[in-house]
């Protein structure tokens, strides 16, 4: 079994380049322009992504799922 991870993060840039430092690495598709896969040294699949007027949505989501 495995859980979808998604991770709001404030710039997109650095969080990808934190999860990079951290052994991750990017996906070779890409779904979204505010969302970026990446895969954990294992090859799980995560997602960064920011918050657009576009996707508001998206931190409600996240908000009411943590509560």
């Amino acid at each position: 079994m495995q859980m979808h991870l998604e991770i709001l993060v404030d710039d997109l840039a650095a969080g990808c380049a934190h999860a990079q430092a951290c052994g991750a690495r990017m996906a070779d598709y890409q779904p979204q322009d505010h969302v970026r896969v990446h895969l954990d040294p294992d090859g799980h699949p995560f997602c960064i992504y920011i918050e657009t007027p576009e996707h508001p949505e998206a931190s409600r989501n996240a908000r009411r799922n943590h509560d």
